[in-house]
């Protein structure tokens, strides 16, 4: 009968107290329990005693143990105390005993109180020993299966899993021979052998399968460990993660040139080989097996690095686990690889030092041929480089036009031999394919043309490998060559040698004009409000205010450096006070405002100095004869100028001049085009803004601001009018209200709310007055009074309680809070008729009356 984990039944039999004690110690081991934690359920003043009941409950019912008449009295017979209770903290000391830490225990090391792990579940090793040639050959068996599930990623207790349904540890020697997982050389007799090794001394014909898991993780730990011991005696130190060199191609390579070989493939194909590893390690322990790791690894970059598995295991013998498990690191191997070339985490180490490869370090690596292949092909690189030498050919060039790649040189060994053909070079097929075979890429198989061409073309350099005394040389003369001057190449134009006066009087002309607020585009830039600012941010506020090339007016940069210098800050020279420039440049300050200033185009010339008396006359005559032709036809003229200035800046060139002259049918004479384009010539062509001015002058536009502004001032100095009848109460004044609301259904709320945005209850009396004028209450002066001292706010007298008085209007609709009064009898609001309200003197009162009874005969 098996022991069941949930129910363990003991033999009926009397059994010894020990036999007792050793079963349920094995029943706690198993199930790595405590039984002191189920006592103290029952013990909650920490006594160290339960009564009898309480113990056998507990027995039963948190670890399955029943036990018979005879056990139960010779266990309390042993534990019980005099006044009949049990003593279980005893009785746990003894279960405990061998495997439980005792901290008050200082004869002995507390190393040394770490207890041996037992057999699982209660197991026993057979008692039958087996010869001493035959427990050699279960040791040599138990080697050659634990490199057997290493290897194929077996697992023994999957494998068992379903014949142990109650995972007990045992199955039958039937079930064992059918489940167990053996190498195809292994025989029935193998097998056989380890049945009768690991079988049950207690059940006959049952077979402990644990126990030869137990065996074969102990041996698995102990190769992996002489494996590591050998390979740290044979491996250099631990390589740096961000060392960088060339590559070398040797047959027997280190550990650090494996590394650097994988780097290099890393940083070329962007590969991220934790994504290849972590899917093995569903717990994320960083642990994987052997062959995972090596599986994993040829997938990953096994082609790129040209990896073998000799190397793979050498890589899985250098990161393997400290503790003996026959496992990979593959967590450090990844970091290590996927920074290649890096310092991970730079952003905490800003003085950290990355040492980047010399250019053409990471270049195509060339596959590896034995000595004897490297030997022979030797001689046939070497005629190949003769004849080219000798013939002054060009190789790169006939390969690349088979390469079918662009960014990514690469060919076939057909288009190899059909170049090498063009070329006259002869090379036998067995050579062809040795070169083919040197020159491959390792990832995708093509040849790599360029490094042929390099090999056997002295003058061809497709990839150049820097060496230190270039990359000094490229420093030095980095920091001494002048970039400012490269940067900011000087650009000489016509208005250079403008005057600062005349710049400002041009500047502050384009203020005027455009109406523009000068401190807006600058105060955004001065969030300090130092009145400072970089001369960077000085010339794009004048680009952004119109002095630029798509602006009003284009400043050269001599002009700009002519402003930033005479506004440059004593202290910084780097900084411009532009609160100074903005004060020289209000236009209000120099000009009257009734004027209009506008200053003249850059490179018009002063006509009536320096135009001679002849080309006067001339220009008069022409413009007179052109005005009045003009006019007779009734020719609109500027549609046809501007067409030539799309960006409306007033100018066009001299050519345009004189086409649209002829478009129009406006002829003139050379000499009057001459003079006329003298006339109004500037720097950027024609003005002829300006000439048109001449042509058909404009009436000027009045100056109607000043008489406004006096309207204006006429206007409010006026007082209010009188109200014809004053209002005497507040409470007339809210009755005429609520009267007015009822019958043109108004809504005082929806006027007064959006007044108050943070819905505090309160808005200004001014507010108020604006808000009522709006709802068509038409109150008078007298009545707002009224209700602004009814209403005034006890926190700001400045304020109304404008809820409070929509509440007393909207009482004449509805109670309110009329939910919290059930029975509360609400009456409805009813306007009397308005005769009813207009109250007439007594005089007055008695006129009408006789007038109303005159009416009344009259109709009866």
């Amino acid at each position: 009968q098996l022991l069941l984990p949930v129910e363990i039944r003991v033999q009926e039999v009397m059994a010894p107290l020990q036999e007792i004690e050793i079963q349920i110690r094995q029943l706690c081991e198993s199930r790595r329990v405590r039984v002191e934690n189920f006592f103290m359920d029952f013990d909650k003043l920490r006594s160290g005693f339960v009564t009898c009941n309480q113990f056998l409950r507990t027995l039963w019912m948190n670890l399955g143990v029943k036990l018979s008449e005879e056990q139960e009295s010779a266990l309390l017979q042993k534990y019980r105390a005099p006044d009949g209770r049990f003593n279980y903290r005893r009785f746990c000391d003894s279960i405990d005993a061998g495997r439980a830490f005792r901290p008050d225990d200082l004869s002995v090391h507390p190393s040394a109180q770490i207890p041996a792990a037992s057999e699982l579940l209660g197991t026993r090793r057979s008692v039958r020993p087996l010869s001493p040639d035959s427990e050699n050959k279960v040791l040599s068996l138990l080697e050659h299966l634990a490199r057997h599930y290493r290897l194929g990623g077996y697992s023994l207790r999957a494998a068992f899993k379903e014949f142990d349904r109650h995972n007990v540890g045992c199955v039958t020697e039937s079930q064992f021979y059918r489940a167990l997982p053996v190498p195809k050389e292994f025989g029935e007799a193998e097998v056989a052998l380890l049945s009768r090794r690991y079988a049950d001394p207690e059940r006959a014909g049952l077979v402990s399968y644990l126990n030869l898991q137990s065996d074969l993780d102990a041996v698995a730990g102990f190769s992996a460990q002489q494996d590591q011991q050998v390979a740290t005696k044979s491996a250099p130190a631990p390589p740096s993660a961000f060392s960088n060199g060339e590559t070398e191609a040797v047959t027997d390579p280190s550990i650090e040139m494996i590394l650097q070989r994988l780097r290099v493939a890393v940083h070329k194909y962007g590969i991220r080989l934790l994504e290849f590893l972590r899917d093995h390690d569903k717990l994320r322990h960083d642990l994987v097996t052997e062959n995972q790791f090596v599986k994993s690894l040829m997938l990953a970059i096994g082609k790129q690095a040209q990896l073998t598995l000799p190397e793979c295991h050498a890589l899985a013998h250098y990161f393997a686990a400290k503790d003996g498990s026959n496992r990979v690191r593959y967590r450090d191997f990844a970091l290590a690889m996927d920074s290649p070339f890096n310092v991970p985490h730079l952003e905490k180490k800003p003085l950290a030092t990355v040492e980047v490869p010399a250019q053409g370090s990471l270049a195509r690596t060339l596959p590896r041929l034995t000595a004897a292949e490297e030997a022979d092909l030797a001689d046939t690189m070497e005629d190949i480089r003769r004849q080219v030498l000798e013939r002054r050919l060009m190789v790169y060039q006939y390969f690349k036009d088979y390469d079918r790649h662009g960014l990514h040189p690469g060919d076939d060994a057909t288009a190899v031999r059909r170049s090498l053909h063009f070329l006259t070079l002869d090379v036998s097929p067995e050579k062809l394919k040795l070169l083919a075979r040197k020159f491959a890429d390792p990832a995708t198989g093509d040849v790599n043309y360029p490094a042929f061409a390099e090999a056997v073309d002295a003058d061809f350099c497709q990839q150049r490998v820097s060496r230190q005394a270039d990359l000094e040389t490229r420093a030095a003369q980095a920091e001494t060559r002048d970039w400012q001057a490269i940067v900011e190449r000087p650009v000489v134009t016509v208005g250079d040698n403008v005057t600062f006066d005349e710049l400002m009087v041009r500047i502050r002309s384009l203020v005027l004009s455009t109406r523009a607020r000068v401190k807006d585009f600058f105060v955004d830039y001065d969030t300090l409000r130092s009145g400072l600012m970089t001369r960077s941010q000085f010339q794009r506020c004048l680009s952004q205010l119109g002095l630029s090339k798509l602006g009003w007016h284009d400043l050269s940069s001599r002009q700009l450096d002519l402003l930033c210098n005479q506004y440059a800050d004593a202290r910084d020279g780097e900084k411009v006070r532009w609160m100074d420039f903005v004060a020289d440049k209000d236009p209000f300050a120099a000009v009257p405002a009734q004027e209009l200033f506008v200053a003249p185009k850059p490179g018009t010339i002063n006509w009536e100095a320096s135009a001679s008396p002849e080309h006067r006359s001339c220009y008069d005559q022409a413009l007179e004869r052109l005005a009045l032709k003009v006019a007779q036809r009734r020719m609109l003229v500027r549609p046809t100028f501007r067409d030539f200035d799309k960006h409306r800046r007033g100018t066009m060139s001299r050519t345009q001049f004189r086409q649209a002259m002829t478009m129009l049918g406006l002829h003139c004479e050379p000499e009057e085009l001459e003079a006329i384009e003298a006339r109004f010539a500037v720097d950027e062509g024609f003005n002829y803004a300006a000439f048109l001015e001449d042509l058909e002058p404009e009436k000027p536009v009045e100056f109607m601001y000043g008489k406004r502004l006096q309207e204006l001032r006429l206007v409010q100095s006026r007082g209010r009018l009188p109200d014809l009848r004053p209002a005497t109460d507040a409470d007339q004044v809210l009755y005429r209200i609520r009267t007015k609301a009822v019958r043109e259904r108004i809504r005082v709320q929806e006027f007064l709310r959006d007044f108050d945005k943070l819905r505090s209850g309160r808005i200004s009396k001014v507010t108020f007055r604006r808000a009522l004028s709006g709802s068509g209450l038409q109150l008078g002066e007298s009545e707002f009074s009224h209700l602004e001292d009814l209403y005034q706010s006890r926190k700001d007298p400045d304020s109304v309680e404008w809820m409070r008085f929509v509440d007393d209007v909207e009482a004449a609709f509805t109670q309110k809070h009329l939910d919290k009064t059930p029975l509360a009898n609400p009456e409805q609001f009813v306007p009397e008729p308005e005769s009813c309200i207009n109250y007439l003197p007594a005089e007055a009162e008695q006129s009408v009356n006789k007038l109303l009874l005159l009416i009344a005969q009259q109709v009866s």
